[in-house]
């Protein structure tokens, strides 16, 4: 069969398939014999190859039908890499789903708080006790202060550099005793209107818990330490430097023995 039993139109029409490697055998042969004298179909089939077309006279490359199953293997492997992506996937959202419905662990939506909790540790770990001061939240701990009858609001005018300072003054003994080596997350969970992390930490060779509680505004309180053995760990006493505060404003002080706070004016 020549080439004039075919026409440029039909040619047109098997060229996809042809290059594509999906015609026949017997379709291929007329397009190629077809392609052999016709210039124009052969830019045609050159455009949709992605190739340059060749030269007048030249052979025409038979399709390749490995091509086809080049194509067929990439949508496979797409869709394997989608269904394990699935698998990995539905387990995660359905562990954190049950975690938001009962408030505990890693959820949705206290991610924020966990990674605010995070950056409080961490800069305490690197031993900028400055820098985690600026990651507390405030304003709790002033209207607390504030509205504690005991205290002269008026006294209170000084309240953030004043609470800089004795932030920094209880983190001395933390320093002093080497900082915090190693830290580690251990829970989540919902407590009030935020969240309390909880933290194993090691400072001065010995192992002790710190939890931090966090909302959306920032790091609210934190506490840690195993309490008074006659005097608090260094992380005890960075965690009371809210209360050295208030005992500095109201004029008093906790007295070991009685645990009771003993005036000044007493």
């Amino acid at each position: 069969m020549d080439m004039s039993q075919i026409t440029c139109g039909v040619v047109r029409d098997l060229l996809p398939l042809y290059v594509d490697g999906c015609c026949g055998a017997d379709s291929r042969r007329l397009v190629e014999e077809h392609l052999a004298g016709c210039p124009d179909c052969r830019r045609a089939r050159a455009d949709m190859a992605g190739e340059l077309p060749p030269a007048e006279g030249a052979p025409v490359p038979e399709a390749e039908p490995a091509r086809a199953m080049k194509t067929g293997l990439k949508k496979l492997r797409r869709r394997w890499a989608l269904s394990l992506l699935a698998v990995l996937l539905i387990p995660l959202l359905g562990w954190l789903t049950w975690n938001q419905v009962h408030g505990t662990g890693p959820c949705f939506t206290n991610f924020h708080e966990r990674m605010l909790a995070d950056g409080f540790v961490r800069t305490l770990a690197a031993g900028d006790y400055e820098g985690a001061f600026h990651r507390l939240e405030l304003d709790e701990l002033y209207q607390d202060f504030s509205g504690d009858s005991r205290l002269d609001r008026a006294d209170l005018s000084d309240f953030e550099s004043r609470a800089q300072a004795f932030f920094l003054d209880s983190a001395r003994a933390l320093e002093e005793a080497g900082g915090i080596t190693s830290w580690r997350y251990l829970s989540i969970q919902r407590t009030g209107s935020g969240y309390t992390v909880q933290y194993a930490v090691t400072t001065g060779g010995q192992d002790y818990s710190l939890s931090v509680d966090a909302s959306d505004s920032g790091v609210r309180h934190f506490s840690g330490g195993s309490g008074y053995i006659p005097e608090p760990d260094p992380l005890r006493a960075l965690s009371l430097w809210s209360e050295s505060l208030w005992q500095d404003y109201a004029g008093c002080y906790l007295d070991p023995e009685t645990g009771r706070y003993v005036w000044e004016e007493e």
